[in-house]
């Protein structure tokens, strides 16, 4: 009975959260065009949507990136955390 209950209530904070979260932009929007302009309020949104597709990317590799380092510290391979880390810090700043 426990698991139905957190389900239910795992499914009315969804929903909520997204009513918030619609809500929020109704009234934010007007409020940002108004103190910075059309122009600028255009570029703020372009700014705002690269920034989250890059924390997309950075969830991904966060996890991957755990999981090996993980595995490679329980088998002390510091040679292999040596080069995780290089191909890690290439490959974000690549993505930067």
């Amino acid at each position: 009975m426990g698991r139905v209950n957190q389900r239910r209530a795992g499914g009315v904070l969804s929903y909520l959260s997204l009513a918030v979260n619609s809500l929020s932009g109704f009234i934010y929007t007007p409020v940002m065009l108004r103190l910075l302009g059309q122009s600028e309020y255009g570029l703020y949104q372009l700014v705002s949507s690269v920034v989250s597709y890059l924390g997309l990317l950075n969830f991904g590799f966060s996890g991957a990136y755990i999981r090996f380092y993980s595995k490679y510290k329980v088998k002390n391979e510091e040679n292999e955390i040596a080069r995780l880390n290089g191909m890690f810090m290439t490959v974000f700043l690549s993505i930067s």
